[in-house]
């Protein structure tokens, strides 16, 4: 309900073009599957804990509290999930609208869906990544940050948010 929500909201807001909305609702559900399996807190010494990587990344959508400090409340990021997914869906819709977008990935490579690739790859390693995905001399690390970003998205786009059942061996 709660990505629904977020999603709904966006698309009042108008940032993502009619025809893209279904783009931008599958990049957003991929991305928080590839970034927290959909969770805000794991479990650590026995404490329930926002979800945190060693870059630095919080919260479902693994907003990073260093990039973004200025702009995000940090602890609510860790402690509200509600406000983490906003935020972090803000943060997609620029990148997808401002980035991928506007330098016209999908004209680019004939595909609407590289728009999500190309905005996922801002995400994850900043704007000068917009082409990564598809660039023979990505490193091996990202190329396989994308991979599993795009098996993600394609999955969602074919059967829907149930596939994260796969994260919880469902």
């Amino acid at each position: 309900a709660l990505f629904s929500t977020v999603i709904g909201a966006e698309s009042k807001r108008s940032k993502v073009p009619q025809s893209m909305q279904t783009i931008y609702a599958n990049l957003f559900r991929a991305t928080a599957w590839q970034e927290s399996c959909w969770r805000q807190y794991v479990k650590s010494k026995g404490e329930i804990m926002p979800i945190r990587s060693s870059a630095g990344s919080i919260g479902i959508m693994q907003i990073n509290q260093y990039v973004w400090r200025g702009i995000y409340d940090v602890a609510a990021l860790g402690n509200d999930v509600a406000y983490n997914a906003r935020a972090g869906s803000e943060i997609l819709v620029h990148y997808l609208v401002d980035y991928a977008i506007r330098k016209e990935e999908h004209k680019l490579t004939g595909s609407d869906d590289n728009l999500a690739r190309a905005a996922y790859a801002v995400y994850n390693g900043g704007p000068s990544h917009l082409r990564r995905y598809r660039t023979p001399e990505t490193k091996k690390n990202l190329r396989a940050i994308d991979d599993s970003f795009w098996r993600k998205y394609q999955a969602m786009k074919a059967r829907g948010p149930s596939v994260v059942r796969q994260c919880y061996g469902e």
